[in-house]
This record gives structure tokens, C-alpha cells and sequence, in this order.
């Protein structure tokens, strides 16, 4: 968020959904990736988030983590957001029309800047949706993240977990920044004592953009998670059911 404007939305992680894998009894290696770091105050080295992964006896299965948003405009880069599981939006003023791309099958563009004199940053790709982009009506109004995707398999289809929400960009108007998408996504600086919120730990959830004063960064994107769902033979008549499998968080349905 340093610089001449509001950095761009952080891009969610990836999301994939695999079903019917012939498993066996054996223990499995299981990554979860680090949400990207937010860019130090004055250099922007903010980074992607990292990838995550389930290893079976078949293959492997890989999310990407998901893409930074660009810096608010100025060097060492003309705020360009990055390419990722979703692509994270760019910073304010970008004066880019090029969509930062997401991953095909696990994710959505971040938000564009298109204008290099008054435009808000764009907002950071969810698996649901795109990262919408920033414009100059408003004066310099940010993109929303796009949202995520509802899954049922971790606790039931009557508490199902929204993942993989992309951050809101960032600008430098009170009240036209950006808000994170639904699952995880972080809302940008909404002023100048204000810093963008952090991705939701656990979720994929893209960052929050910074303002556009050198003191207020954008947030650290949320870790991913991976979930496991298998079927077990019986529920025993207390009402507790035998664990299948070890490691992890382990909750029935």
C-alpha cells in the first residue's frame, strides 16, 4: 500500500475438489499452504501465497496459492497484481487493463486499474468469482474481492464453509475502498490509520489492500486448508462415531 495509491486486492488460493479416490491404509502427506506476505512498508515485496496438497496413492492433488496484488503505482514495480490460484488485483493507478489470471478449473482474474491518473485498485479473484475493477467513477473506487465457493464436506450441509474469497483493493478516498469477498477475503484500509485486513486463516482468503499512505499496509493472505471426507462403517449407539483416520481435525456428519 505504499506510494502514490492503494494497493491492489490479495488473489485467493486456489480451489479444487477431487471425489471417489481409491485409497488405502497408509499415511498420506498433507501441505498446507502459507497465505503470502504482505509488502514491507516502502520496498513491496509482497508475495504469492503457497501452494497446498494431498498426496494419495494415486497422484497428487495441488492448489495454487494465490496471487499477490500490485503496489499502489510506483517503483520498483508499476503495480501490477500477479498471476495465481486467483489473481491478485492491481494497485491503484496501475494504468493496466490486463486482467491478472487465476488458475483454470481452481480459480478466478483479479481486478484491473485502468486509468493512470484517478482510479481506485482492483479487488482480488475468488474461486466463486472475479475480482472486480477499479475505476475512476467514483473518484478512485476500489474493486471488491470476488467471493468463494461454499463447501459442505468439512461439517454437513447444514454448516457448510465458504473458501477461497480474494481481497478488496485499496485507494484513497475515505469509503470507496474495497470489501473482501465472501470466504476469507479481507477488506482494504478504509482510511489512513486503518491497515487491510488479513485473508481468514484457514479459508485461502486473499488480503486486504493498504491505503495509499507509506504507513498503511495491505494484510497477510489466509492459509489454505485441506479437507478429507470419507465414509465410516457404522455410529455407535452413543452417538460418537469411531475415527477412521488420524491427523488433522477430525469432525462427523
Amino acid at each position: 500500500g505504499s506510494g502514490t495509491g492503494g494497493g491492489g486486492g490479495g488473489g485467493a488460493g486456489g480451489l479444487l475438489t477431487s471425489t471417489n479416490l481409491s485409497v488405502a491404509a497408509s499415511s498420506y502427506a498433507v501441505v498446507v499452504g502459507a497465505g503470502g506476505n504482505k509488502g514491507v512498508t516502502g520496498q513491496h515485496f509482497q508475495t504469492n501465497g503457497a501452494t497446498s496438497s494431498l498426496a494419495y496413492n494415486g497422484g497428487t492433488i495441488s492448489a495454487t496459492g494465490g496471487g499477490a496484488g500490485g503496489n499502489g503505482g510506483n517503483a520498483p514495480s508499476p503495480g501490477i497484481g500477479s498471476p495465481g490460484g486467483s489473481g491478485g488485483g492491481h494497485g491503484m493507478n496501475a494504468n493496466n487493463t490486463t486482467n491478472p489470471t487465476g488458475v483454470s478449473g481452481q480459480g478466478n482474474n483479479g481486478g484491473d486499474a485502468p486509468d493512470g491518473s484517478s482510479c481506485g485498485a482492483g479487488g482480488g479473484g475468488g474461486a466463486g468469482g472475479v475480482g472486480e475493477d477499479g475505476s475512476t467513477s467514483p473518484t478512485d473506487n476500489a474493486g471488491d474481492g470476488g467471493d468463494g465457493v461454499a463447501s459442505n464436506y468439512a461439517y454437513g450441509p447444514t454448516n457448510p464453509v465458504t473458501y477461497a474469497g480474494g481481497g478488496g483493493g485499496g485507494t484513497n478516498v475515505v469509503g470507496q475502498h474495497g470489501n473482501g469477498g465472501a470466504g476469507g477475503g479481507g477488506q482494504a484500509a478504509i482510511n489512513s490509520s486503518d491497515v487491510g485486513e488479513d485473508g481468514v486463516f484457514g479459508t485461502g482468503g486473499g488480503a486486504g489492500g493498504g491505503w495509499y499512505s507509506p504507513n498503511t499496509p495491505g494484510g497477510n493472505g489466509g492459509s489454505g486448508v485441506v479437507v478429507v471426507r470419507y465414509q465410516i462403517g457404522t455410529i455407535q449407539s452413543s452417538g460418537v462415531s469411531p475415527k477412521g483416520a488420524t491427523g488433522g481435525a477430525i469432525s462427523f456428519y
